[in-house]
């Protein structure tokens, strides 16, 4: 089987609004496994909000986390790589963003745990630990606006990437899930050309340009279908079954 590893975005491609991983994923998962292949996640999310879905699926390989930002081994229970943002970076930005305080709100995770503020003044006060990431929310139109604002100031500083129609996320500089991935590949002793990638929004865009095969969704953004191999018919509930359907008729080459 030229396809060896499936890695799928959570948020928009395994799952929907409901956060349920239908039985049809699950029962189509497990004949990939049983055909000498495996899968594994990419998010945004931090560990202790996918940990519950990874032993649903019975992960035992690595998955990607905080936009790849971090590499989670859930078998060793342990990190294979993180990246923090560096502190000086992060309070220019804060600097920045003092203008859009109460157009949007912001959040960080420090030790895998989520802090949310309105007050720019307040996350000043709480950057004691190691940010892995850095989010904003607000209207689409705002995003774009801080999204221009950012890149004009900070590109060569931190990666700038929106993750959802209500989501800009700020990583440390280099990190993507298409990096990502490819760390992960090369532990797994995997190609690339060997991947199945799936997702749904621009932060899974270089990760579906790497794989093997970049596979989205009905609901994925326009510059996600642009450049993906094949849009699904399914929505979550049925993409991943459609996807190893189609494995097993040998219609993926």
């Amino acid at each position: 089987m030229r396809y060896k590893l499936i890695i799928t975005d959570f948020d928009g491609s395994l799952v929907g609004d409901s956060l349920n991983i239908s039985y049809q994923n699950i029962s189509a998962i497990n004949r990939f496994r049983e055909m000498g292949g495996d899968i594994t996640i990419a998010t945004g999310r931090r560990w202790s909000s996918i940990k519950p879905f990874v032993e649903l699926l019975n992960i035992k390989i690595p998955v990607i986390l905080y936009n790849g930002a971090g590499i989670y081994d859930p078998t060793k229970e342990n990190w294979i790589y993180r990246k923090f943002l560096r502190v000086e970076f992060l309070k220019e930005i804060l600097r920045f963003l003092k203008t859009y305080e109460g157009k949007c709100s912001f959040g960080f995770y420090i030790n895998d745990e989520l802090y949310e503020e309105w007050k720019i003044d307040k996350i000043f006060s709480l950057l004691e630990g190691k940010v892995i990431k850095f989010f904003i929310e607000a209207d689409r139109k705002i995003l774009e606006e801080i999204q221009r604002g950012l890149n004009k100031y900070f590109y060569d500083k931190v990666t700038i990437v929106i993750s959802s129609y209500k989501f800009l996320e700020i990583l440390p500089k280099g990190c993507s899930k298409g990096r990502a991935m490819l760390k992960l590949l090369h532990l797994l002793k995997i190609s690339p050309m060997e991947v199945i990638a799936i997702g749904d929004y621009d932060n899974d865009l270089d990760m579906l340009k790497l794989a093997g095969i970049g596979i989205t969704l009905p609901n994925a953004s326009e510059r996600v279908k642009k450049f993906a191999d094949f849009v699904t018919k399914s929505d979550p509930d049925g993409a991943i079954a459609e996807i190893i359907n189609k494995l097993e008729r040998g219609e993926l080459i």
